[in-house]
């Protein structure tokens, strides 16, 4: 991170990682968030979002977006199913991404048109990352799982009930791997 009393950019890794690792803290201070949490289930996702002012609700649509719903209040609706199967807590980390970054932006009764080349796409997602493998506990377990001068990626992927492209990607914005 910065040193003490430089400017970070808005938007910029350091700026997303800092807002996701103070969110983090913020959750494990007040119970929301297990502090070893790894996978995250409906209750623990419900309780977090409820304390940042927004609400969780299953979409009739089988879809997982945002829709901002009064000035600091916003809801995130998800699919029951994700898009390989499992439960797609991930992408409703995504949606609280873009709760964190780009509510101010937002309209009122609206949801965040946003596609996969627009960059608060890419934000939203290293958010949902930072938030879900923070920077000293996935170092650790990438350590961890490092044999023989190669990192065994299918244990970190069973450490966080997460998909391969999420930890891979991880991994290259902590430097960790090319």
């Amino acid at each position: 991170m910065s040193t003490s009393g430089s400017f970070i950019k808005p938007n910029s890794r350091e700026f997303i990682e800092l807002i996701a690792m103070n969110m983090r803290h913020f959750f494990e201070k007040y119970n929301l968030l297990p502090k070893d949490s790894r996978a995250l289930d409906i209750n623990t996702l419900n309780g977090m979002i409820e304390a940042v002012g927004g609400k969780l609700i299953k979409s009739i649509d089988n879809k997982t977006y945002i829709e901002k719903t009064d000035e600091d209040a916003f809801t995130i609706y998800y699919a029951e199913i994700g898009e390989y199967g499992v439960f797609p807590y991930m992408s409703i980390l995504h949606e609280l991404g873009h709760a964190a970054l780009h509510l101010k932006e937002m309209e009122i009764g609206k949801t965040l048109d946003c596609n996969g080349k627009d960059l608060r796409h890419d934000e939203a997602w290293l958010f949902a990352r930072a938030l879900a493998m923070p920077r000293k506990n996935f170092e650790k377990v990438a350590i961890e799982h490092l044999k023989n001068g190669c990192y065994d990626i299918m244990g970190i992927i069973r450490v966080y009930n997460e998909g391969h492209f999420q930890i891979r990607l991880r991994g290259k914005e902590l430097n960790i791997w090319g």
